[in-house]
Order: structure tokens, then C-alpha cells, then sequence
């Protein structure tokens, strides 16, 4: 258990950056510390996050920009009971590839000047490429890395009309997976050998009502995930000790507190559900508050 928090605030440490930098670079963090109420015992947890995003393409052509690019994502959880979080102590991914930003801009002639701003829409962008990944169960005892192809789908920060906030953003990736260290594959007598992994995640952020309602009313957040995996290739000693796919469901609000409490982004409750390649299935709700930035 102390190793595990050592690791944990270590990863946290990563997280937590000065207000310089968060200006810099196109980063969003956060840490949600709250009560974790599980299926079976209750305790104290911390969950957080860490997520780069390139920034938007502009460029002075009618047409969708693109670029060589990258996206960065690192969260996880911990708490003073490890066997009640429902989420990995880290989860994390680095996706290189080819954007295109789905994202029309104003073309402008030689009488420009200066040349007016982007406009018409924006929905995001697309970025194909190569995945790297890793993921620790809540306890350590599982470790898993993972090279692979993907494809990433981010929707856009900001107010978007109609029903554009219910967009998800998504990914789909095929991996090979090779486990770096594996409690249950020392139990079996197996050795620690690649296999192949499936995976697909579908992710609703901040959903709000921002058209025509009170600011008290738009201050309140709707948020989801759902993921699945399926693996193949594995030894039939493992594939007989656990489950070879597995689906992993979170649902949340939220109420906006920038600008009206200091140091807190938000209130929020959640409840999640499933299970993760390295850990067990379990079920818990955690209720908190949530540090960080609000870009």
C-alpha cells in the first residue's frame, strides 16, 4: 500500500504545475479529491488528470488545415483504500500521427489587410497515427505497456449550438500489449508474453446548457465515458483466470464554481462502473470537489 502511494504522488507531482507554465503550454489539469463510496467499504480518494492537446491550426485557405501533431493524456486514481477506486492508479497515452482540423477558415485576398479572423466552424480535429500506452491497476500489482495504430477524435473546447455538445469525443486503437510486470502471471507460472488488445472509448466532456438560460443554470455539467477492450493471443491459463474483454462506464454532473469559489473548479458526483485491462470490475461513487485549471 505504501509503494502504491508513493507512485501516486509521484504522478500527481507530474500534474500539479505552476501557473506559468499552464499558460505556456496547451495543457488542462486537474485533481478531484472527494469521498469514494464502493460496493463494499467506503474511504477517502483522489482522482486526477493531466491532458495535452495541440492547439488549433489557422491557416489562410478555405480548406481543413493539417499537420503532423500530437495528444497526451495521463489520469488515474488513488485512495486510502486501494481495492474500492474503479479507475487504474495511472492510465496514460501519447498519440503521434497526422491532424486534420475539421475547421474551415476565411481566405483572404491581396485587399486584406488585415487579414480578418478564423471563422464559419469549428468541430474539432482527427489525429491518425501511432499510440503508446501504458496502464497500473489501483494496487501496482498489474503494469501493462502497449504499442499501436489510432485514431483520435477530439471535439472542441467552448460554446457549440444545438445539439454539437452532445458529440462525443472518441478513439479506437489496436495495440500490441506486452505486461511489464503481472501478479496474476507469477501465480499461474506464466510467463510474461505480448498479446493483442481492441480498444474503444467514447468520452462526453462538460456537456452544459449555454444557449438562452440563467448563468446559474449554465454552470451545471453533465459528464460520461464509456470504454470496452477485448484481447486476444493470450495464454489459455490466463484467458480462463479472467476475462478477456471487459466495458467501463462513468456518469457525472457537476456545478461550475470558476470565478465564484477561490482554487475550485467545480462541485460533482459520479458514479462509475466496469473494468479496466489490469484491474478487477467494480463499482463506486465518489462525490468531491475539483482543482485545477478552466481552460
Amino acid at each position: 500500500m505504501k509503494s502504491s502511494v508513493r507512485r501516486a504522488l509521484a504522478l500527481i507531482g507530474i500534474v500539479v504545475v505552476h501557473d506559468t507554465a499552464a499558460a505556456q503550454l496547451p495543457l488542462d489539469w486537474s485533481l478531484r479529491p472527494g469521498r469514494l463510496e464502493g460496493a463494499e467499504a467506503s474511504t477517502w480518494g483522489l482522482r486526477y488528470r493531466l491532458n495535452v492537446e495541440p492547439t488549433r491550426i489557422y491557416g489562410n485557405r478555405p480548406r481543413f488545415p493539417t499537420a503532423r501533431s500530437y495528444a497526451a493524456d495521463l489520469g488515474g486514481a488513488v485512495a486510502l483504500r486501494s481495492g474500492v477506486t474503479t479507475e487504474p492508479l495511472a492510465r496514460g497515452s501519447v498519440d503521434l500521427g497526422w491532424r486534420i482540423q475539421l475547421q474551415h477558415v476565411q481566405f483572404c485576398t491581396p485587399e486584406d489587410d488585415p487579414c480578418p479572423p478564423p471563422f464559419r466552424f469549428d468541430y474539432g480535429y482527427v489525429l491518425l497515427g501511432a499510440r503508446v500506452n501504458g496502464e497500473a491497476d489501483s494496487r501496482a500489482n498489474e503494469l501493462h505497456g502497449a504499442l499501436g495504430l489510432s485514431a483520435l477524435y477530439r471535439t472542441p473546447r467552448g460554446t457549440q449550438r444545438g445539439l454539437w455538445p452532445l458529440v462525443p469525443s472518441a478513439s479506437v486503437d489496436y495495440a500490441i500489449v506486452r505486461p511489464l510486470a503481472s501478479e496474476l502471471r507469477d501465480t499461474l507460472g506464466v510467463e510474461l508474453r505480448a498479446h493483442q488488445r481492441v480498444t474503444v472509448a467514447l468520452m462526453w466532456n462538460r456537456i452544459a446548457l449555454t444557449t438562452g438560460v440563467p448563468d446559474w443554470v449554465s454552470r451545471a455539467r453533465l459528464e460520461a465515458e464509456w470504454r470496452y477492450f477485448a484481447e486476444h493471443g493470450l495464454e489459455d491459463v490466463v484467458e480462463q483466470a479472467e476475462p478477456t474483454r471487459g466495458t467501463y462506464v462513468s456518469i457525472g454532473s457537476a456545478y461550475e464554481l470558476t470565478g465564484k469559489v477561490a482554487y475550485v473548479r467545480d462541485v460533482f458526483v459520479s458514479w462509475a462502473h466496469g473494468r479496466h485491462p489490469t484491474q478487477e470490475r467494480r463499482k463506486a461513487w465518489l462525490v468531491g470537489g475539483t482543482i485545477g485549471s478552466s481552460r
